[in-house]
């Protein structure tokens, strides 16, 4: 049973034209929420690209096709990398794009030939200051958390508007900063243990 606003809003798009301008406005959503996450995505590139400098860090897209399905918006120290210029570990987000399930954490390659993944990965996994954040089962996240607030769904996608826009750029950058922090000293220490 609807309650009493979905009944009235039910009775003021059911008439006439209105309904013919929901039908619009609902077609129309798709491209103006991606375009709203896109320009999401690249100010908080620019945010975090002004945290972290050039001259240690990479801040940047892990493919030129933003809708590419694992793209990643990820930071890492330029000593974490590989010869093929990718990251051995980083700080990401992905699952960029509308409705699908943002996450921020620690990727890790498993093109990494010269250290024991096993053994890194669970290492890190055991790190006390990463106890309550997720981990995934194929191993290419280390530990990971829900984008806050999750602005590629549906119902959240309103904290892209005007006056929610910064708070939402923020907290995006104060998640990789909480990874950050806690790996960053360590990351050396744990991959020295385990090369190969």
């Amino acid at each position: 049973m609807r309650n009493e606003y979905e009944e009235k809003i039910f009775d003021f798009y059911t008439q006439g034209d209105n309904f013919k301008t929901m039908v619009q406005v609902a077609n129309a959503f798709p491209a103006v929420a991606n375009k709203l996450i896109r320009l999401f995505w690249n100010d908080v590139l620019i945010a975090l690209r002004s945290k972290y400098s050039e001259q240690e860090w990479e801040v940047g897209f892990s493919s030129s096709n933003f809708d590419d399905r694992f793209n990643k918006l990820w930071v890492y120290r330029k000593s974490w990398a590989l010869e093929e210029n990718l990251p051995k570990i980083a700080i990401g987000f992905e699952n960029l794009q509308l409705d699908k399930h943002c996450w921020v954490g620690i990727f890790m390659s498993n093109g990494i030939k010269d250290h024991n993944l096993d053994a890194f990965r669970n290492e890190m996994r055991t790190l006390p200051e990463l106890n309550g954040y997720k981990h995934d089962s194929n191993n290419w996240w280390v530990k990971w958390e829900s984008l806050s607030p999750l602005i590629t769904k549906r119902d959240q996608i309103h904290f892209l508007s005007n006056d929610d826009r910064q708070a939402s750029i923020n907290s995006a950058v104060n998640q990789v900063d909480t990874f950050m922090k806690i790996i960053d000293k360590k990351i050396f220490t744990i991959l020295d243990k385990h090369k190969v």
